[in-house]
């Protein structure tokens, strides 16, 4: 028996023009901008937000029942759109300039994507999948309303315009983190509530464009890699999630692998992911340290020998450079709502 599946076609031209056909595909009414999904179809809702006529954001929470894929097509106009989201792009099938198929893990911490709404992509959501968006819509010609700074906007278009934008960052900053948490976490008042989701959107947008910003212009925030090699570099990433509850494998065996140099695969890795092989398998056996410990069933010692950590003293080192707080603070952190 075939599987279910709720499919939409769109693009980003206007994103309460999206909203609109998102409900009408969902048979749903349009209530104060916000969809709540049909519980055949998904539990929770997508929320839409329009700042003035040059930004628009979506903020997205829900756990797919169905099969649920998204195919953006092209717009005629240069829009931009940045992407904060809790989960990664592990094991895509393909990601490249023209079309990329992106399947969702939610075993991560968090990601960012900025592209060009001149590139389609395909989004394959599988049952079960929690998923946390926050899309900000950039309309053609916004940055010379935002960026007053010349050397900053000749900078952005320069990156992210001009080059058709395809930037992708692994993991979001403790910073960017915490700010995304707020936002499917806070509590307001209705009459304060836009006013509360646009200061954190700002926030976030604030971080990225910083951290794009202030590259040297020798350094590039772009994927120049081929879809080869991504595929290729994929290998390492898979055989990496796959054990890391083992020692890093090192760079020789992760490179051969990816049948690269050692020094190819050095610098396309941290192109690609933002950070080293081994920074990645750290952040991921963290990120795995951070479930354990948010249960409430596991001592930070049970945990850190899970995790691979020789002894204690080093674990609670690594999370709390991570986090921003020791082990054992976390749940009493996640009690008092505060992370």
């Amino acid at each position: 028996m075939k599987q279910e599946e709720f499919c939409v076609d769109f693009n980003y031209d206007d994103l309460l023009h999206y909203a609109n056909l998102l409900a009408e595909k969902l048979g749903v009414p349009l209530i104060n901008n916000e969809v709540t999904y049909p519980s055949d179809i998904a539990e929770g809702f997508s929320r839409f937000f329009k700042i003035n006529e040059f930004m628009s954001y979506q903020v997205v929470h829900y756990t797919a029942k169905q099969r649920m894929v998204f195919k953006r097509f092209p717009t005629e106009e240069n829009h931009i759109t940045i992407t904060f989201q809790d989960f990664t792009f592990a094991k895509c099938s393909r990601h490249d300039y023209d079309c990329s198929e992106i399947i969702l893990n939610n075993k991560s911490l968090g990601s960012i994507q900025c592209k060009s709404t001149r590139m389609q992509e395909h989004v394959v959501i599988e049952p079960g999948m929690e998923v946390k968006v926050i899309l900000v819509l950039m309309k053609n010609h916004w940055v010379d309303h935002v960026l007053h700074d010349s050397v900053s906007k000749e900078k952005f278009i320069r990156y992210l315009v001009t080059q058709n934008a395809n930037v992708r960052k692994e993991f979001l900053s403790r910073e960017q983190h915490k700010l995304f948490h707020e936002v499917f976490t806070g509590k307001t008042f209705t009459l304060l509530e836009n006013l509360y989701y646009d200061g954190r959107i700002f926030s976030l947008l604030e971080t990225f464009l910083k951290e794009v910003l202030t590259k040297e212009d020798t350094e590039s925030p772009f994927l120049f890699a081929s879809y080869e090699d991504i595929r290729m570099l994929q290998r390492a990433e898979v055989y990496i999630n796959d054990h890391l509850l083992h020692s890093f494998p090192g760079v020789e065996f992760l490179s051969r692998i990816s049948c690269m140099s050692r020094t190819k695969f050095i610098t396309l890795f941290q192109k690609v992911y933002g950070v080293s092989s081994f920074e990645y398998s750290q952040k991921k056996r963290l990120s795995i340290a951070y479930e354990f410990m948010k249960s409430g069933k596991h001592s930070v010692s049970d945990t850190a020998k899970v995790i691979g950590y020789a002894g204690v003293n080093n674990f609670t080192a690594a999370f709390k450079k991570e986090f921003g707080f020791l082990p054992s603070e976390l749940t009493g952190k996640i009690k008092e709502n505060d992370y």
